[in-house]
């Protein structure tokens, strides 16, 4: 393994959800077999403590495994099966952490207040994609009369065919849609 090869190696342990001294105590592993902290130490060019913190981690993830030896020794565990234990866990905290926010989402499910012209209608940016294709799916859904949408030709285009069901019930509701965007080379 290169300099080069290591980093991105640690990188992708790193976003995994290892963190840096772990990422390279894993790899020295993998590199050099079965070691003891020192040697471990000196293979990932960290300290003593580290290394130590790093091993402890790393065994209650699963990740290595503990020789009994006089001095301790460890081996790393199959880089493929590190990883699929490093991606469920990733899920994991992904599912904990979309459960957590359920209850943030229930507590705010009205849509914000704002003040609006009486006669209902607002000119409105929204420069993020996300964002304004989620606005989009809501004016279609709540507008009673029209919806006039300003947008590239090639964003409209796809938008509407990914949400083609929302812009049939709007048609059906008699909702009058203007989009007005770039004309293209050949009109």
């Amino acid at each position: 393994m290169t300099s080069n090869t290591d980093t991105a190696y640690v990188k992708s342990l790193r976003e995994l959800g290892l963190n840096g001294p772990q990422a390279r105590t894993y790899l020295a592993l993998l590199k050099f077999g079965i070691s003891t902290v020192s040697q471990l130490a000196a293979a990932s060019k960290a300290d003593r403590p580290d290394t130590y913190r790093a091993t402890s981690d790393l065994l209650k993830l699963g990740l290595i495994e503990k020789v009994i030896s006089k001095p301790a020794m460890f081996k790393p565990l199959a880089f493929a099966d590190a990883v699929h234990i490093l991606i469920r866990c990733k899920l994991k905290e992904n599912a904990d952490l979309f459960a957590s926010t359920e209850q943030l989402i229930q507590n705010f499910r009205e849509e914000p207040k704002s003040e609006t012209r009486k006669d209902g209608n607002q000119f409105v940016i929204i420069p993020n994609i996300e964002a304004s294709e989620l606005k989009l799916i809501s004016l279609f859904k709540t507008a009673k009369e029209s919806v006039s949408i300003m947008v590239s030709r090639k964003r409209i285009l796809r938008w509407m065919l990914v949400n083609y069901e929302e812009v049939l019930k709007a048609l059906k509701r008699n909702l009058t849609i203007r989009i007005l965007c770039e004309s293209s080379d050949q009109e």
